[in-house]
């Protein structure tokens, strides 16, 4: 029926049976896309807005994310347009760089960790990897959304893996580090040590060859773990080498 309506020009008729569909089967990603469409043409910008809160609140089932990770991951080639005006919704929720973030991975998650595009898909995990601790940290530490979060959190570790020649190590090395404070928090030590050992011996191995252009690089990565690690001692120091 809705069909219909969209030949015939009743953009309204057919806006009013998708929202139908949509309460019979949540979160149908073709339905949300066309009333994303809808909103976007008719400037329905609060609909939009409440829209992205009811998907960021709504986990997917049997799953650690939300159906707005779910949506994004599962429109590659949405329409520019709709997608950036579900960027200004996302926006006045303060989830605008979840979704670009998110649009960056679901774009470019199987890209080579080369040039722009490569860069852009670690630097996009490496904040997704941080924002979530955060999101973490403020729920509580016993908090059921603290879990989702870092289920979250450990699903882009285990999902995400650099090689230690790459060039983009700091930036990646942020996933296992956010993931490796968490299990500091909570106590979890053996397997804050096992994420965090990595990038101390990576860093022990870059500032022990010849090539002094790298060691800015190496002692950003050894600061990194050693602060997860609350090494405050250390951190300092290594600040200080840095200048």
């Amino acid at each position: 029926m809705a069909t219909c309506y969209k030949e015939l020009g009743e953009g309204e008729k057919q806006y009013i049976k998708i929202k139908k569909a949509i309460a019979a089967v949540p979160f149908y990603h073709g339905c949300t896309y066309t009333i994303l469409r809808f909103h976007n043409e008719t400037g329905r910008f609060e609909e939009t807005i409440s829209l992205v809160k009811e998907f960021t609140d709504a986990k997917v089932p049997d799953k650690e994310y939300s159906q707005l990770t779910e949506f994004l991951w599962q429109s590659p080639t949405a329409d520019e347009e709709v997608i950036e005006y579900l960027a200004d919704a996302g926006q006045e929720t303060g989830n605008l760089k979840l979704i670009g973030w998110m649009r960056i991975l679901n774009t470019y998650g199987s890209a080579k960790e080369e040039g722009q595009i490569g860069s852009a898909k670690v630097i996009a995990s490496s904040k997704l990897a941080q924002l979530w601790l955060c999101h973490a940290i403020n729920a509580g530490l016993d908090s059921p959304k603290a879990e989702e979060y870092v289920g979250r959190l450990e699903q882009l570790v285990s999902q995400y893996r650099t090689k230690d020649t790459s060039a983009l190590w700091v930036a990646a090395r942020a996933w296992a580090i956010s993931l490796g404070v968490w299990y500091c928090l909570i106590g979890q030590h053996d397997d804050a040590r096992a994420l965090l050992t990595p990038s101390v011996k990576q860093a022990i191995q870059i500032l022990s060859d010849d090539d002094p252009e790298n060691d800015d690089a190496g002692l950003t990565d050894l600061q990194n773990a050693l602060l997860a690690a609350g090494d405050a001692k250390n951190v300092i120091t290594i600040a200080y080498a840095l200048g």
